[in-house]
Order: structure tokens, then C-alpha cells, then sequence
């Protein structure tokens, strides 16, 4: 069923939840002392989607993913990214 669900968003739908969930995330505050980036705990996720037109194999998709999460972490910490390959493009179902 998971997989059903998740294989019928778009990248716009994976930001929207993985916002979610950085926020959440935030929001409970828990202390994070020993960090430069903040006093609570927070986290950097990266996106991407599936592209079925580009003959995506999985190591592309996570390498994307991946990209895109260092990219949160360079730009500060606390943010979801786009991988920049998928921006402004709608994800197939």
C-alpha cells in the first residue's frame, strides 16, 4: 500500500510532506547544545522523483536525492530541497 501511495506523487507532493515532517521535527524543541547551526534539533532533507521518461534507474533517483540534501545543508541547515535536475518539471505517476 506504501508503495501504491508513493508512487503516485509528484516532487511537489514529497515537498510538501517531507515539510511536514522537518517542521514537526522542529517543533519539538529537543535541545541540541553541542550544534553551530541551532539550539534544537533540526533536519536537512533532500527530494526527487521518479522520472520514467529519463530511463531513471535507482542509484540516479538517490543520487538526486542526495545531491539535493547537500544542498539543503550548504544553504543552512533546517530545509527541504528540490533536486535541481526535477525542479519546475511535474514527476510522472
Amino acid at each position: 500500500m506504501l508503495r501504491r501511495y508513493v508512487s503516485q506523487q509528484t516532487l511537489s507532493d514529497g515537498m510538501i510532506a517531507m515539510e511536514r515532517i522537518r517542521n514537526s521535527v522542529e517543533a519539538l524543541a529537543i535541545p541540541h547544545e553541542a550544534s553551530r547551526a541551532g539550539s534544537v534539533m533540526t533536519i536537512s532533507v533532500g527530494v526527487a522523483a521518479w522520472e520514467h521518461e529519463q530511463l531513471d534507474t535507482p542509484a540516479i533517483l538517490i543520487g538526486r536525492a542526495d545531491d539535493a540534501l547537500y544542498q539543503s545543508k550548504a544553504s543552512g541547515r533546517n530545509r527541504v530541497t528540490a533536486s535541481d535536475a526535477q525542479v519546475g518539471r511535474p514527476a510522472l505517476h
